[in-house]
């Protein structure tokens, strides 16, 4: 009798995950609920609450973001990357130790002027998660900044 519980239980979960209850396969939005993680892996999803686009913004400056799809806290801190579209080299990585929070971005005189601003989760390896859900692009940016 236990046996056909197991069987009856398992075959549930396999008919729940392929009827898409178990994640957003392929990575598309869904008009319900969003889902962070599939059975190919984690897909954690970023999202930068200010500045906004056409902001302008004096070093150093405030990122305002919210984590979802990932456990972050003080010790399983998470790094965001801040880079420059055209211009990966000079990307600075900053520690986010909470799932929605604050971090500082520090003055840096190529990131001075009009720029599209590209944050982006970064695993403690160093490399980026690779769904594009990860990243978030800040248009139009104003930093005033040293050159």
């Amino acid at each position: 009798m236990r046996e056909r519980r197991m069987v009856w239980l398992a075959a549930g979960l396999l008919v729940a995950v392929g009827a898409g209850f178990g994640g957003n396969a392929g990575g598309a939005r869904s008009s319900g609920r969003q889902h962070a993680a599939t059975a190919q892996g984690v897909l954690p999803i970023l999202t930068i609450r200010s500045p906004r686009p056409g902001d302008t913004v004096v070093p150093p400056w405030t990122v305002r973001y919210a984590i979802a799809g990932l456990r972050v806290g003080p010790t399983h801190p998470l790094r965001i990357r801040v880079s420059i579209v055209g211009a990966p080299e000079r990307a600075m990585q900053l520690a986010a130790t909470s799932q929605s929070g604050v971090v500082r971005v520090p003055d840096d005189r190529f990131f001075s002027g009009r720029r599209d601003v590209v944050f982006t989760l970064v695993r403690s390896t160093g490399t980026a998660y690779a769904n594009s859900r990860a990243s978030y692009t800040v248009t139009n940016l104003i930093i005033a900044g040293n050159r």
